[in-house]
């Protein structure tokens, strides 16, 4: 709903940066290095957090709009640019909540996106050890960290676990 909401914007560029925070996984400082030509070339190599070198790949459909995207309007540089220039964290932030679009607002921040690759990834891909790498991610518990389920999730999968 949301990413349906943001096509039909005038600024089709926060489209983008949603789908790349939610198909990534990239932290903020992260996200906020990648260009136009990282996403059209399919992936990119950063140094990131503890001076480690990270690379994120971005997946083919994003690649494919981001050409037709990036053809249609000429961008280039980096994603994340406002009119003003390069948009701050706090202003990402804010400008999020204000898409909501019915999400709860406490949901509505950068770093929940990253959360949402971790438990997306592991649906769709059991290995933990490559979520991890993909998150940028040394120690094993740090990964379990975005994988707790809420409250509300957990009586779910108890209630369809128990049986007997």
């Amino acid at each position: 709903r949301l990413l349906e909401y943001l096509k039909t914007k005038k600024n089709k560029d926060y489209y983008f940066f949603i789908k790349v925070l939610g198909t990534t996984g990239a932290r903020l400082y992260e996200f906020m290095q990648f260009t136009w030509e990282d996403i059209t070339s399919g992936e990119v190599t950063l140094k990131g957090k503890g001076n480690k070198y990270r690379r994120f790949f971005f997946q083919d459909q994003l690649r494919k709009e981001a050409k037709a995207y990036v053809k249609e309007t000429g961008k280039t540089g980096i994603l994340a640019m406002g009119k003003y220039g390069k948009i701050s964290s706090r202003g990402l932030s804010s400008d999020m909540k204000a898409w909501s679009c019915g999400i709860p607002l406490e949901k509505m921040h950068p770093h929940a996106f990253r959360h949402f690759f971790a438990k997306m990834f592991l649906k769709k891909n059991h290995d933990i050890v490559l979520l991890a790498d993909l998150l940028g991610h040394a120690n094993m518990d740090t990964t379990r960290i975005y994988l707790q389920k809420s409250y509300e999730e957990q009586k779910a999968c108890f209630t369809r676990s128990v049986s007997w």
